[in-house]
This record gives C-alpha cells, sequence and structure tokens, in this order.
C-alpha cells in the first residue's frame, strides 16, 4: 500500500497483509481500501470517521466512488495529489486493471479542492 509521506512530499510504501478469506477483485481492493484509509487515519492525514466508498473493475478500467470528505482533507495540491495517487498506486500495482477513474459521491467530478481529477489515472511510482 501506499501513503502520502508529507514531510518528505511523496509516497511512502509499506505492505500489507489481506484477509485470505477473499473470494473476488472487489474484495480484495476493498480490503486494500480498507487498510489504507486505516493508515491514513492513523497518520492524521485523514479524520477518523466512516467514510463510503465503492470500487469496482469493468474493461481493465478500475472506478473507485469516494466519499467528498476524503479528498476534501487535502489543505494543498500537493496533498491532493500524494492522496489521490495513495489509492491509485494502491490499488493498481496488484494488477488486474490498467488504470482508475475517480468519481466523488457516484458522480464524475472535475475537481474536489485543486486538482483536475476528470482524467483517468495510471499507476506513477515516480510520486
Amino acid at each position: 500500500m501506499f501513503f502520502p509521506n508529507l514531510k518528505q512530499g511523496k509516497l511512502s510504501k509499506e505492505d500489507i497483509i489481506l484477509n485470505s478469506n477473499l473470494s473476488n477483485k472487489e474484495d480484495i481492493l476493498k480490503d486494500i481500501i480498507s487498510q489504507l484509509l486505516k493508515k491514513l487515519e492513523d497518520k492524521n492525514i485523514l479524520k477518523k470517521e466512516n467514510f463510503k466508498y465503492e470500487v469496482y473493475i469493468k474493461n481493465r478500467t478500475l472506478y473507485l466512488d469516494l466519499d467528498s470528505k476524503i479528498l476534501s482533507s487535502a489543505k494543498t495540491p500537493q496533498e491532493e495529489l500524494l492522496l489521490i495517487y495513495s489509492f491509485v498506486n494502491s490499488l493498481l500495482t496488484p494488477g488486474g486493471a490498467d488504470n482508475l477513474v475517480l468519481l466523488i459521491n457516484g458522480s464524475t467530478a472535475e475537481k474536489v479542492n485543486f486538482i483536475n481529477i476528470s482524467k483517468s489515472y495510471k499507476l506513477n511510482s515516480n510520486i
């Protein structure tokens, strides 16, 4: 999993252990998101809250529908970019999808705070 290291201005990487009784890709992706959200809360990047999210794959594109409160917690464009790519890299690294499309509260959106999120994202290990 990837998560923002705000002091260094880049993503940090940490191996995670997935629940062994997960049977399909969506359940695996939900487990990754759940662990990522907990890490973001532990690092005080997100407030401890029950965030709603959905994830599904269609034609090798992963769709991630996030609660707007997740991205609105970013205070700068760099923080928002790191937060976005923490999801992108964490979810695309295991394989099965080529790119990720962000939805906010069930709809496409241009931006939440700073960054235009209407495009699709590819894995980016340089962030």
